[in-house]
């Protein structure tokens, strides 16, 4: 189990779909982060899992749920140049969900360091413009 304080930090790369056995859709969303402090992520599932460190510049997978949901709203600036270095942090014991499973006690916070690049397509024509006046 990861420890409480526990942190990642790093910037998000994109969100990502991958094949999941558990689920009904056969495929789960997940993000991608490239961590810039070491930390311990999880490695394998279930039972099966093991506490690893990761170092700076590994790349790391984050489900995609309820703490991470947020995270989904950045992927359209980042495609857009946009970069965003992410925190997640384990702040407690695992929170039980339904169907017997449970969940990391995980926050998330995300800061804009690079905005997204202007929208070359988008034709803003503001009263008074040269094109305005031309129009006249």
């Amino acid at each position: 189990m990861l420890k409480v304080g526990n942190t990642l930090r790093g910037t998000l790369i994109g969100m990502f779909k991958r094949k999941d056995t558990m689920r009904e859709s056969g495929e789960s969303d997940f993000f991608q982060v490239q961590i810039n402090q070491p930390c311990e992520v999880r490695s394998e599932r279930g039972e099966d899992a093991k506490m690893i460190p990761a170092s700076p510049g590994d790349i790391v997978n984050v489900n995609y749920g309820p703490k991470t949901k947020p995270w989904a709203d950045l992927v359209a600036d980042i495609k857009r140049g946009a970069v965003y270095e992410v925190l997640g942090c384990i702040i407690g014991g695992k929170v039980k969900l339904q169907a017997g499973k449970n969940m990391h006690n995980f926050d998330v916070f995300q800061k804009m360091v690079r905005a997204p690049s202007a929208d070359v397509e988008s034709d803003v024509d503001f009263e008074g413009s040269a094109e305005d006046e031309a129009s006249v």
